[in-house]
Parts: C-alpha cells; sequence; structure tokens
C-alpha cells in the first residue's frame, strides 16, 4: 500500500482465468474499501484507492489479514500435496 498526499492506493499484480473472476475480485476490494481506479483484465496490474470511509478501514484491515491466512494455509496445503506427488 503506497501512501501518497494522504491518499493511500494498493497496486495488486494477478492474472485471471475469467472476466467473471476479474469482476469478482474487484468487487471484493469495493465492499471493503477500495475503489478500483485502474486495470483491466488483461493488465496484470490492479490500482485501488482507499474509499474515505474511515469506518471502513477496519474492515479492510480485518478482511485482508483473514485472507492472507486462508491463502496461507492453502499455499501449505497446495505445497505438502505437491511434495507428495513427487
Amino acid at each position: 500500500m503506497l501512501l501518497y498526499r494522504g491518499i493511500h492506493y494498493r497496486i495488486d499484480n494477478r492474472v485471471f482465468n475469467s472476466k467473471s473472476e476479474f469482476n469478482d475480485y474487484v468487487t471484493l476490494f469495493e465492499d471493503t474499501g477500495w475503489k478500483h481506479v485502474y486495470g483491466t483484465f488483461y493488465s496484470g496490474s490492479q490500482y485501488f484507492c482507499q474509499q474515505q470511509n474511515s469506518h471502513l478501514r477496519f474492515l479492510t484491515i480485518l478482511v485482508f489479514s483473514v485472507l492472507s491466512i486462508v491463502y496461507g494455509i492453502w499455499a501449505v496445503k497446495a505445497k505438502k500435496s505437491y511434495n507428495k506427488s513427487m
């Protein structure tokens, strides 16, 4: 997350398999207080600006923390599964 003149920005890099996956991804960010300001299904880089509602800041941090934990658990399980198959 970048801070520039009091505005928080988030830059995220991700490749999408479908446009519906891209739309779900953007909706997730927007539901947690981030506005999608630049990026397309094809660009790979997505740019978000934090909306001004300060009460959403806590919710944003909480949601991304939970998502990080879930992703970490998934990554560990995927690695174990991959190692078993080798």
